[in-house]
């Protein structure tokens, strides 16, 4: 039984040991396996541990160097902006200081007194300058910024404000300027197809007188207003010239006519007849007369060398002294009568005989008077005649100025 329990125990410890092989055999591959994780493990950190090493390998000296030159760096570039910044505040002191000049300058022109658009004008451009300057002159001080720029505008700002009204001014002034030049058109207009070529060219030339006291008219009108007066007056000169024009060689005839009739007269011999004599020279007279007008250069010349001629024959004539100067008179009033300014002539020639004969008539009274004193002495015999020699000439004097009076105011 023992045996058998040996051989039963037999088998046992076999299987056991059987079992016991078999489980040292997993251990075994365990194991194995446990080993060859831990040592694929073992070679990572053994990596990790050389990449670690590696790094530790970098010299210190390096790092230090590398921060020396980045502390080297950092500062050469805070330097670099201090002298930026200190650069940048001159600057902006020195661009500071332009402005206060310009402030200055404009102030000066807020401050002036102007006259004209001219003056305004001049000094708007040179204002508008500064401005332009203004711009391009730069920053300032950031605390000085608002204050230098509310200057500059506060002085722009006046003299924008004076010379607003001053034009205000100017443009009322100007809408009755152009009143004015308008009814100085409408005048010449009225003139300009008149033939009266002496009144019409004196009144024009008045009109044109006013027009450059006037003084401007508004810009928008201005060119229009002119146009329409240039236009009136041309128009008018150009009738004249067109007019005298025509008339030049009509003159020009007449002078020859006139120059061979002042032959004529010289030429001519009286006869022994008084009467015809005076018929002839009266005949000249009005053929002269009848002759019309010469070139005004020629005018005077010719008119003096005929009278003289008349005159001439005149003095040779058998007549008295009186009817002699009325003669002569007479071609004097025939003149008048043929000649420009007819009336303001004839208006002067009466006034100076009035003249005269009231200056005789006081003499006559004078003398007379003093003959009347004087006879009662007789040793004044001698001063009552040269009195009376006196006052006959003065009466005779007195007749003639009455005759030529009564013939002047018969052609009037």
């Amino acid at each position: 039984m023992e045996e058998n329990k040996l051989h039963e125990e037999a088998p046992t410890s076999l299987s056991a040991q059987s079992d016991n092989s078999d489980n040292t055999e997993k251990t075994l591959v365990g194991d194995e396996q446990t080993f060859k994780q831990e040592e694929n493990a073992t070679q990572t950190d053994e990596r990790a541990e050389n990449k670690s090493d590696r790094e530790q390998d970098i010299p210190y000296l390096d790092v230090k160097h590398n921060l020396d030159e980045k502390i080297a760096l950092c500062n050469e570039a805070k330097g670099t902006n201090n002298a930026f910044f200190e650069s940048l505040q001159k600057e902006q002191e020195n661009n500071l200081l332009v402005k206060e000049e310009l402030c200055a300058k404009v102030e000066q022109l807020a401050r002036a007194e102007y006259h004209n658009i001219n003056e305004w004008n001049k000094a708007a451009q040179t204002l508008m300058d500064s401005q332009d300057e203004w711009q391009h002159i730069g920053t300032v001080l950031l605390k000085e910024r608002n204050k230098i720029y509310r200057r500059f505008k506060t002085a722009c700002d006046e003299f924008f404000d004076k010379k607003r009204v001053f034009f205000k001014d100017v443009l009322q002034d100007q809408d009755k300027n152009l009143a004015l030049k308008t009814e100085l058109c409408e005048r010449v207009e009225a003139l300009k197809d008149s033939e009266d070529w002496k009144m019409a060219t004196d009144k024009i030339i008045a009109c044109q007188r006013e027009w450059r006291k006037i003084g401007p008219a508004p810009q928008k009108h201005s060119n229009k207003v002119w146009n329409r007066f240039h236009a009136a007056c041309d128009e008018f000169f150009a009738h004249k010239k067109l007019h005298f024009n025509s008339i030049d060689s009509e003159q020009e005839k007449n002078l020859e006519l006139k120059k061979g009739l002042l032959e004529e007269v010289k030429q001519y011999v009286p006869s022994e007849s008084n009467d015809d004599n005076l018929l002839k020279l009266k005949e000249f007279q009005k053929r002269w007369a009848g002759i019309g007008f010469v070139p005004l250069k020629d005018k005077e010349a010719l008119h003096n060398e005929f009278r003289q001629a008349i005159n001439t024959h005149f003095d040779k004539l058998n007549l008295g002294e009186f009817d002699k100067k009325m003669e002569k008179f007479k071609v004097k009033l025939q003149n008048f009568d043929n000649g420009e300014h007819k009336e303001s002539k004839i208006i002067n020639e009466r006034d100076k005989l009035i003249s005269k004969i009231r200056q005789s008539e006081a003499e006559i009274n004078t003398w007379e008077n003093n003959i009347g004193f004087f006879s009662k002495s007789k040793k004044s015999e001698g001063v009552v005649l040269e009195m009376n020699v006196k006052i006959g000439q003065a009466k005779e004097r007195l007749s003639l100025l009455q005759e030529k009076l009564k013939a002047l105011d018969s052609i009037i």
